[in-house]
């Protein structure tokens, strides 16, 4: 079997790096402007809330197999689509309860009693409001139903822009696909170009020809 020296790879690489960086540049700008319009207009919004069953009191271990108990109950309250409801009747929006609970992500520690929250949606605005209605119903909701008046927020609602983070993200994804994709292109393409180009090519897999032409 033929074998293709390191040298010649090199060779080829450097005849035809123009091509490659084309290719790379290309599909890594092509890569940022459309994740960026896809995504334009999307945040982020995060916040925290601690439950504590003992607020002052010192920490044991009984302590925090409550707060891991109840936050666990808590959690629930999360899950139940008549929260996201109630948040879209009272901030007058259009999105259905389903659609606003798909746009929010929980993440439970349990045994810190500590619940985050991460709601992804258009308008820096807008995002900012349906989490802080979220987490105020939430809360109110345990008030109601549980009538308890333990959870405070730790990390109040912070937003941040996705558009620009994700867009780099792929543009370099991608312009590393690019790049080493159109190296094997190109040393692909030379090594067996170069080899049909000789009559010992059709030799090897048994292709009879008429004849051979030199090129002077």
């Amino acid at each position: 079997m033929e074998k293709i020296r390191s040298s010649e790879i090199g060779n080829i690489i450097k005849n035809n790096i123009k091509y490659v960086i084309i290719v790379t540049l290309a599909l890594g700008v092509f890569g940022f402007f459309y994740t960026r319009n896809k995504i334009k207009d999307s945040y982020t919004a995060e916040a925290a809330v601690m439950v504590s069953e003992n607020k002052g009191e010192d920490i044991t271990y009984n302590s925090l197999m409550l707060n891991e108990k109840i936050s666990n109950i808590y959690q629930e309250f999360l899950s139940s689509n008549d929260l996201y409801m109630k948040v879209k009747e009272n901030l007058g929006i259009e999105d259905e309860p389903e659609s606003i609970k798909k746009n929010l992500k929980t993440n439970l520690n349990s045994q810190a009693g500590i619940i985050t929250f991460e709601y992804k949606a258009k308008g820096e605005k807008d995002t900012g409001e349906v989490l802080q209605a979220i987490i105020e119903q939430f809360r109110q909701d345990i008030k109601e139903y549980v009538g308890k008046d333990n959870v405070e927020y730790i990390q109040n609602v912070n937003i941040r822009e996705d558009g620009l983070g994700e867009a780099i993200k792929k543009a370099v994804f991608l312009a590393a696909f690019a790049f080493v994709l159109s190296l094997l292109a190109v040393v692909t393409k030379e090594f067996f170009q170069g080899k049909v180009k000789s009559k010992l090519f059709f030799d090897n897999i048994g292709i009879e020809i008429l004849g051979v032409i030199d090129e002077k």
